[in-house]
């Protein structure tokens, strides 16, 4: 069984979408702009601003859903291999820091 809880470093570029990926099924997913600097771009569809949302340089965005197993359907909200989101530096290299937690 993997680990309920994971930190990954994504870097991040100006002209690429990186993808924010779980390593493990989970509902938890904190997100930091570890930039002190410059500020990134979230979004859930590269192809819509509309979905966008800015993290501040040097701040931090959870994605938390809580589960029970009483409920229908899967017991994660994102299965393992699952994109979260899309990231895209303002400026710099970032990185993003991940935290992945069951």
């Amino acid at each position: 069984m993997p680990a309920p809880y994971e930190i990954k470093r994504f870097t991040i570029s100006t002209g690429n979408w990186t993808p924010i990926v779980t390593p493990f099924g989970c509902n938890n997913v904190t997100l930091e702009q570890a930039d002190a600097d410059n500020a990134a771009k979230l979004r859930t569809d590269v192809a819509d601003a509309n979905t966008e949302k800015i993290l501040q340089a040097g701040a931090e965005k959870t994605i938390a859903s809580p589960t029970s197993d009483a409920l229908p359907g899967p017991r994660y909200r994102w299965p393992e291999g699952a994109t979260v989101c899309q990231v895209q530096a303002v400026a710099g290299t970032g990185p993003i820091v991940a935290e992945f937690c069951r």
